[in-house]
């Protein structure tokens, strides 16, 4: 993992952030039929064993994000943050339950993660509402002390993974 930030006062009560995340994973679990490995490969399969389910580790995947939000600070009691994310997420398979569609090649599934959130933004506030002015009033310390909020959150969604149904089933692997 790795990260940059910076923030700066822009006067006004207005604070602008700016920062970057990433992240590299490598030997990441990814799950296949090593029939279909070893048919691609022109190694003979023994017909009694119509699959062999396998863990593999050969998978990689990584992770790059730009963060910019302004937060104001609008009177002593409320505040809103506005945070623009803007990433992608790439890997050779995110779920360890699903099989891996080229088992003879984890490159060839490089490609964009099912979780991948390429623009997200999220604005909130806050109202934290002073009920009693003095700081040491009895009456602040029991009614005080409480907030009120909102989340609004908007994203470009999640994408989708194509497939190919055969009637034939595995297009490399009759055994698969």
């Amino acid at each position: 993992h790795y990260s940059l930030d910076t923030q700066t006062d822009m006067g006004a009560q207005f604070i602008f952030t700016l920062g970057y995340q990433g992240s590299v994973s490598r030997h990441t679990y990814f799950h296949y039929d090593a029939n279909a490995a070893a048919s691609v490969q022109g190694i003979p399969l023994n017909p009694q064993v119509p699959s062999v389910n396998f863990f593999g580790n050969g998978g990689h995947g990584n992770y790059n994000a730009m963060l910019a939000g302004l937060k104001h600070q609008f009177t002593r009691q409320f505040m809103m943050d506005a945070e623009l994310t803007w990433a992608k997420s790439m890997d050779t398979s995110s779920a360890p339950y699903s099989e891996q569609d080229y088992p003879y090649n984890p490159s060839l599934s490089y490609g964009r993660s099912d979780y991948n959130i390429g623009r997200q933004f999220k604005i909130f506030g806050m109202w934290q509402p002073v009920i009693f002015h003095s700081s040491h009033s009895w009456a602040e310390k029991i009614v005080g002390g409480w907030s009120l909020s909102g989340i609004f959150n908007m994203h470009t969604g999640f994408p989708w993974n194509p497939v190919f149904n055969s009637d034939k089933g595995s297009l490399y692997c009759d055994t698969c």
